[in-house]
């Protein structure tokens, strides 16, 4: 019961309206403006297109709207969190009251994990909603499209989220107890997000084999993350086409296209789209699960230890 009321405690002090505001108000702004510019680029007339088209235009760039942008930002989100429920009643000295209390020393930081998940994906999905609707709204798609594109990826999209919510909350806890202050429990967090983007843009550079060569697979966030969203989309059974498949490389690296062609009489993409194979799918969401569990465990730990201020 003690658990319940620290989620509870820790979602009412998520929800704040500064806080949503501060992060609602960017999110759903740029969300628009990036289902915006894709939506009205190359894609005219779409409308008219056949409704197979339609669905996998649509899908491809809900696909790399939602991983790119829809559910990485809120990850910024997390970070504000983990040291707003955190690193500050450690700050203030909130624990030691709750810590008087007949309750196991674990759960005010349990609480305020789950709390902070609890909230992370509420407020992805919020954003996967407006991003479906602003680009369903902008290529000017039936209405049945939305069924075979949107709405099919939804479900995988929003597990996908809850994993990379978990782990960036467990990571954000886990700084709030061996920080204690709510500057560096923020920072720290967001990093995640900061080395997903930064690894995106790595791979567009002209570095030919240097990226196999130094292998720079292997601390690459975005490589790994992109590994579990397909991991996790293709448990659920989406099938994606060598066109989506693509479209997903482009942004996470994830598939190999080499093998991709275009068709000239159908207009369509075709080929081979194999995994890239750098690190098997299965080992990057071992390790991100691994990164959670370690995370949430050591801020367990250490804070059961602690001497709480």
């Amino acid at each position: 019961m003690s658990l319940r009321l620290f989620v509870s405690g820790a979602v009412r002090d998520s929800t704040r309206p500064k806080i949503l505001a501060a992060f609602l108000l960017p999110y759903f702004g740029v969300t628009v403006l990036l289902a915006t510019a894709l939506g009205n680029t190359g894609h005219e007339n779409l409308g008219s297109a056949p409704l197979f088209t339609q669905e996998q235009v649509l899908l491809e760039l809900y696909a790399q709207l939602s991983f790119v942008w829809l559910v990485t930002f809120p990850l910024v989100l997390v970070a504000v969190l983990a040291a707003t429920n955190v690193a500050s009643h450690l700050e203030s000295g909130t624990f030691r009251v709750l810590l008087s209390k007949p309750v196991s020393r674990w759960e005010p930081l349990v609480g305020a994990f789950i709390g902070i998940v609890i909230v992370g994906v509420l407020a992805t999905l919020s954003g996967l909603l407006v991003g479906g609707v602003a680009l369903y709204s902008t290529t000017g798609t039936s209405t049945l499209a939305l069924g075979g594109s949107v709405l099919t990826l939804l479900p995988g999209t929003l597990v996908y989220a809850l994993v990379v919510t978990t782990v960036a909350a467990a990571v954000g806890t886990l700084l709030a107890v061996v920080t204690g202050t709510r500057l560096q429990t923020a920072l720290g967090t967001a990093l995640i997000p900061v080395l997903f983007f930064a690894f995106m843009f790595v791979r567009f550079l002209p570095v030919g084999d240097l990226y196999t060569d130094l292998f720079l697979y292997v601390p690459d966030v975005n490589y790994h993350l992109g590994n579990v969203y397909a991991t996790v989309h293709g448990t659920l059974g989406v099938e994606f086409t060598p066109a989506t498949r693509e479209a997903i490389s482009t942004v996470s690296g994830v598939y190999d296209v080499g093998g991709v062609w275009t068709d000239p009489l159908l207009g369509g993409i075709g080929g081979s789209t194999p995994l890239a194979g750098y690190v098997p799918p299965i080992v990057s969401v071992i390790v991100v699960g691994l990164v959670a569990i370690a995370a949430l465990a050591g801020a367990v730990y250490r804070f059961k230890r602690m001497d709480v201020p």
